[in-house]
């Protein structure tokens, strides 16, 4: 089994038995894999995009289990939906803002 393959198996495992924070989940695949934060975050989109419902938040990861559950999950990812579609949108005005100061 390839080292991804395995860490996916322990995040699924871990998760099975509780909700983990960001850190506590990170300790804890530290302790059987040589894995970065950024790869075990990666992994779990993999999962997700696998068929896995896992949810992400604030407060940490979780199996999602509930239609509450999801639709809490559903909430956070749309706040960062949003505050992204902002930030596109203050880019092209501050861009097209400061091409316009150049013609002057």
């Amino acid at each position: 089994m390839n080292a991804n393959k395995a860490i996916k198996n322990e995040i699924i495992a871990l998760l099975a038995k509780k909700k983990l924070t960001r850190k506590q989940l990170l300790a804890m695949l530290k302790m059987k894999f040589d894995v970065e934060d950024r790869t075990m975050r990666r992994l779990i989109v993999e999962l997700i995009e696998e068929g896995y419902c896992i949810a992400s938040s604030g407060t940490g990861y979780e199996l999602i289990r509930t239609p509450e559950r999801l639709n809490e999950t559903v909430r956070y990812i749309n706040s960062y939906i949003i505050d992204m579609r902002h930030r596109i949108e203050t880019l092209k005005r501050n861009f097209e803002n400061q091409q316009q100061l150049k013609l002057f």
